[in-house]
């Protein structure tokens, strides 16, 4: 536990697995930063979305890009929200689950168009706010689980074309409706949450009752 992967015997088979897997993560990193450079945000910026309990932080090493998180934030209010437009340039991640937003706040939303990961499950999201976050071109994730959003809204967001994974789990998505959205999506990967796991026989296990000793 004290050593990092590259001091422990590597066999040779299991080395072309390292390199995959180094590879894989490497490259999705780098698909959620623009190409573009972006100048940084000013300190007296990041010291005040931070005052006001918002996770600010770059993306990755030497990367003006960053990432905001509310989830320290209890109750959401329009104020909080605008403050995003001071990094809207450089934000490209975006977590704002469990969050109660109004109408302005998700026109807000829609404003930071660099935005490549939005997060915004269990959100009090409609099929009316959704339209907002049609404006994302660069969206390449977005995680609408558990909110109140229908087909009819989500089709609202074919216009995406470099979206990667779109979750709808708990949503008012029918189940037979996700073929239809296939079809919308082509190029998008679609998670409805509907798993189903099958029951093996290995599930099962037969327990005794213990002999009485008399």
């Amino acid at each position: 536990f004290e050593k990092k992967v590259r001091e422990i015997p590597q066999p040779d088979k299991i080395k072309p697995v390292l390199l995959a897997l180094q590879s894989d993560a490497a490259s999705t990193r780098k698909s959620w930063i623009p190409d573009g450079k972006t100048e940084p945000v000013p300190q007296s910026v990041l010291d005040t979305l931070r005052h006001a309990g918002i996770i600010v932080l770059p993306v990755a090493v030497n990367s003006n890009y960053l990432l905001a998180n509310f989830v320290s934030i209890p109750r959401l209010d329009e104020r909080t929200i605008a403050l995003l437009s001071r990094i809207s340039k450089q934000l490209v991640w975006l977590k704002l689950g469990y969050a109660e937003l109004s109408e302005e706040s998700w026109k807000r939303i829609g404003q930071c168009i660099n935005l490549t990961r939005l997060s915004i499950e269990h959100t009090n999201l409609t099929d009316a706010s959704v339209k907002y976050l049609s404006s994302l071109g660069n969206l390449q994730y977005l995680n609408l689980v558990g909110t109140k959003v229908s087909v009819q809204g989500i089709q609202s967001l074919t216009g995406l074309v470099k979206l990667e994974k779109l979750y709808l789990g708990q949503t008012l998505m029918h189940g037979d409706e996700i073929d239809q959205l296939r079809k919308a999506f082509p190029k998008t990967q679609l998670d409805s949450g509907n798993y189903r796991v099958e029951n093996l026989a290995t599930d099962t296990q037969l327990l005794k009752a213990p002999s009485v000793k008399r």
